[in-house]
């Protein structure tokens, strides 16, 4: 049942992990953190029309496991950015963050205002987002503990009585029943690190502003006005190249989950 494309093994997860842990220890050039985050974008992506597009009903068995990874990834990156806006400030020479933040640096007061508001729209939109799914998760997972578990061991327990069932046969689709209940909570466990994982990325936006504001202001002696505007634009710039793929994955996660409580 867990044998699917996305079952890499573990051997295979610790070392990706690893990995990931090893880029965010060590400083890397500005190129490279485009490079991560254009693989980010792109595997997201790829993951969400996967998922879509799948007819493999047995494709959610060991996915929380992959959006784990994606998560561990995703924010491996925000953690680079950030080190690389708060060290470097304007010098941060990123093409993709400068993509979205360059347009606020150089806009008018009119422009930049409402650039930050839709912003600021977008994020609360998608916090809501986030909120209602995992309501989702959480109310299948209750829904199945409490009701489905209890009535399935009970057909299980009449068979076995009337003789329509063996012994083994009866353990079998016990554990069978377990193993579903345990990817419930599993997903549920995943559905609150996405959770967490999106009020972490707000963090990182006010950092950006707040760490790089003072670090540009006190030892790099910038002027107030323009290292407030620096500063919000690269948090704009960095928490836009967030938000698109944590949708990407936010998709593929509800997609999954609809066809999990599909098969109750």
């Amino acid at each position: 049942m867990s044998d699917n494309k996305y079952s890499i093994g573990a051997i295979g997860y610790s070392f990706i992990t690893v990995a990931i842990l090893i880029l965010v220890m060590f400083p890397i050039p500005s190129r490279f953190l485009d490079f991560l985050m254009s693989l980010n974008l792109i595997f997201s992506f790829l993951l969400m029309l996967d998922v879509y597009f799948s007819k493999n009903s047995d494709v959610f068995y060991s996915f929380p496991k992959t959006l784990l990874l994606f998560i561990v990834f995703n924010l491996a990156i925000n953690i680079m950015v950030t080190r690389q806006i708060l060290t470097l400030g304007e010098y941060f020479d990123s093409q993709l963050i400068g993509f979205f933040s360059n347009p606020l640096i150089n806009a008018g007061q009119e422009f930049y205002t409402a650039g930050l508001t839709i912003f600021a729209i977008s994020v609360a939109v998608y916090f809501y987002a986030v909120k209602k799914l995992l309501n989702r998760i959480s109310n299948a997972t209750m829904r199945y503990n409490d009701d489905n578990m209890h009535k399935m061991k009970s057909i299980i327990e009449a068979d076995y009585k009337n003789g329509i069932i063996n012994d083994e046969e009866a353990s079998r689709r016990k554990n069978n029943i377990q193993d579903e209940a345990s990817y419930y909570i599993e997903y549920n466990d995943k559905g609150r690190i996405l959770s967490n994982y999106e009020k972490l990325r707000l963090v990182f936006i006010i950092a950006n502003i707040i760490g790089g504001y003072y670090a540009g202001t006190k030892l790099r002696m910038e002027m107030e006005s323009d290292a407030m505007q620096v500063y919000v634009s690269l948090a704009v710039g960095s928490g836009i190249l967030s938000l698109i793929p944590a949708i990407f994955l936010s998709a593929a996660t509800a997609i999954v989950v609809k066809r999990f409580v599909a098969q109750e």
